[in-house]
């Protein structure tokens, strides 16, 4: 915001700002509904196999701690912890105007190529919460070979993740909503694969990133590489 502020103006912040709104361009109601069930439908069904994963070929008393974490065990907590995940999760509403809604675009006009602005916003992503390796390395709670190992993982994750967002929000026409979904969803799902904590934050196992990596491969062969970037200039009525 306050780059934007600064290179282009008050209207240009408004502009970004005005990317919270659910339906962007000429897409309408009807049709954006029908996409946000969509997004809901395959966060549903990509958490259901994750848990039948566990439940078929790992541990079962792990399964079932899946369940407590996700919120199954009380119709409430299942409610508001979704509610938060999906629309209220720090994370995803605050960053995502700055990677999917600043970056993003900016990077496929520069580059012209969606899928690599993409993989770069997933990698800037990753790096960005590299500081906070640094204290858990230099106090001996962290070996070199598992920050490697474990940025690597990071790596990996947000670039499958990215994949997924993007895809959402161009065929929104821009919207950051359908990012902030994904990111919450990210984050809530990911705390089921927690191995441990290191310092102020949970290592993760090879789970969360391999089952992005599924549903960016999925959104891929679905979508390819345009990831639904003319779409969405479409809907803005924008030349590319």
């Amino acid at each position: 915001m306050v780059v934007t502020a600064l290179g282009s103006g008050k209207q240009a912040v408004k502009n970004l700002l005005s990317l919270y709104r659910p339906f962007q361009g000429s897409l309408g109601r009807q049709e954006g509904l029908k996409i946000y069930a969509g997004i809901l439908a395959f966060i549903a069904a990509m958490t259901v196999l994750v848990w039948f994963r566990e439940y078929q070929f790992g541990d079962e008393a792990r399964a079932a701690g899946f369940l407590t974490h996700l919120g199954i065990v009380d119709v409430k907590v299942f409610l508001s912890a979704w509610v938060m995940a999906l629309f209220l999760n720090q994370g995803g509403l605050l960053e995502e105007l700055g990677w999917r809604g600043y970056a993003l675009p900016l990077l496929t006009r520069r580059l012209q190529s969606p899928l690599v602005a993409v993989l770069l916003v997933g990698v800037a992503w990753a790096l960005w919460h590299f500081p906070r390796e640094i204290a858990p390395l230099l106090s001996g709670q962290q070996s070199l070979s598992g920050l490697v190992s474990g940025q690597a993982l990071s790596i990996l994750s947000c670039c499958s993740m990215s994949v997924v967002a993007s895809y959402f929000v161009n065929i929104t026409g821009g919207s950051v909503l359908p990012a902030i979904m994904v990111h919450g969803t990210f984050n809530m799902v990911g705390g089921m694969f927690s191995t441990g904590t290191v310092g102020v934050r949970s290592e993760l196992g090879m789970e969360a990133p391999i089952m992005w990596l599924v549903a960016a491969l999925a959104v891929l062969l679905f979508a390819g590489p345009d990831l639904g970037w003319k779409r969405r200039l479409l809907l803005r009525d924008e030349a590319s």
